[in-house]
């Protein structure tokens, strides 16, 4: 977003209008365009560096790394909230996708300082309720308000907070759980300090979180009901509380399985939970079921760490041409959930959903159901560069 870079021709063949034109001006067409067609926009800042998301040692797991202070991070979301704060369509902000430690041990092509962290966090006698310790890593990872000041997940939280308020007084501010979005323990004794109303709480719900082989307490084709109620009793302690409590939203950002989720166990069992926690056995199945954006939308990567351009994303919903679902079992377990199909046109469908936006490479999809409950996908704004010249704006 700082620097604001020139956009390939190639990433926009299917607009040439769009052709040397820089990140943020594409984003403004994109964020307009989907206004016009009067879907719901959530930005999320995805990483510092463009790259793919997520482990321990990508040097992003912070809202800082050596390129990108703190200072950056506020005046960046200071930026966005000044320029798309205006448009209807932008309905809230993610303030940092997925906290969570920085560690050694990578691919060496980025500069984490984890030593330096790491050494004013305690090292290895550093507070560790959430297991992000790394044996035979040296590693730094981020508190909800304890430890080093630099390293307090809370208090950023209310700085870059107030920045964008102050540009922006209507937006959310959503706000991501610990260590890859799974625990929001700390809210309940912790709130964060900025206006409640502006406040949603951030979870991300994966089958690896959990154990679900035949020995472990989520083994669903075991026993059902055993598995659903460990299973809920978990998620509740991570996050659902806050919800099962009326104590404050979440919005679950992000949820995901393979194309050939039934083949895996893990994969299968813990969407058999998942869907019915999400629904009528959740914390809000009286009302609809939970508020979520499933990753991803589009079933091509863009590029990345270990991703190469073009290789299929493996739990993206679209095919490579974007003219319907990559696997029509995939996509008809998330619509179980709630997602919407409406006649459209080329190929016959379309997702009946909002977007939310992303740093200069990734956003997400965020619908809205008959009931106007948050229902939705996360998309890559470029994606589909094979196909996407037969699909304009």
């Amino acid at each position: 977003v700082l620097q604001n870079r020139l956009v390939e021709a190639r990433r926009v063949a299917a607009n040439p209008r769009l052709q040397g034109r820089r990140s943020l001006e594409i984003l403004d067409e994109v964020v307009g365009t989907l206004q016009q067609e009067g879907l719901m926009v959530w930005l999320d800042n995805h990483m510092l560096d463009s790259d793919w998301c997520c482990n321990t040692w990508d040097c992003n797991g912070l809202w800082f790394n050596e390129r990108y202070p703190v200072q950056a991070w506020v005046d960046m979301w200071r930026m966005i909230a000044r320029r798309y704060g205006s448009h209807e369509a932008v309905v809230g902000v993610g303030l940092k996708n997925e906290p969570r430690p920085v560690c050694t041990g990578g691919n060496g092509l980025l500069s984490c300082n984890v030593s330096g962290l790491a050494r004013q966090a305690g090292g290895d006698d550093a507070p560790d309720p959430y297991g992000m310790k790394h044996e035979g890593r040296e590693c730094a990872w981020p508190q909800w308000s304890s430890g080093p000041e630099i390293l307090q997940w809370r208090p950023a939280v209310e700085r870059v907070g107030r920045a964008i308020l102050e540009e922006a007084p209507h937006l959310l501010i959503g706000v991501s759980g610990l260590h890859y979005a799974q625990f929001l323990q700390d809210v309940a004794a912790s709130p964060v300090g900025l206006p409640r109303q502006n406040v949603v709480y951030e979870a991300h719900e994966y089958y690896w979180f959990r154990d679900h082989s035949s020995s472990g307490p989520f083994q669903h084709d075991r026993d059902a009901g055993s598995a659903f109620a460990n299973y809920s009793r978990e998620v509740d302690q991570n996050w659902g509380y806050l919800l099962r409590e009326s104590r404050a939203p979440v919005f679950v950002t992000e949820f995901g399985m393979g194309h050939e989720w039934t083949d895996d166990d893990a994969a299968r069992q813990w969407f058999d939970l998942w869907s019915r926690y999400a629904q009528s056995e959740g914390p809000l199945g009286d009302k609809g079921g939970l508020d979520f954006a499933y990753w991803q939308l589009p079933g091509v990567h863009i590029g990345g760490t270990s991703k190469p351009e073009g290789s299929e994303a493996g739990f993206g919903i679209l095919n490579r041409c974007w003219t319907g679902p990559w696997k029509e079992r995939h996509f008809a377990a998330v619509e179980s959930l709630g997602l919407r199909r409406s006649p459209g046109p080329g190929s016959g469908r379309q997702l009946a959903a909002a977007v939310a936006g992303g740093d200069e490479d990734d956003s997400e999809v965020s619908g809205a159901d008959s009931r106007g409950r948050g229902r939705g996908l996360e998309v890559s704004l470029l994606a589909g560069l094979s196909c996407f010249a037969a699909r304009k704006w």
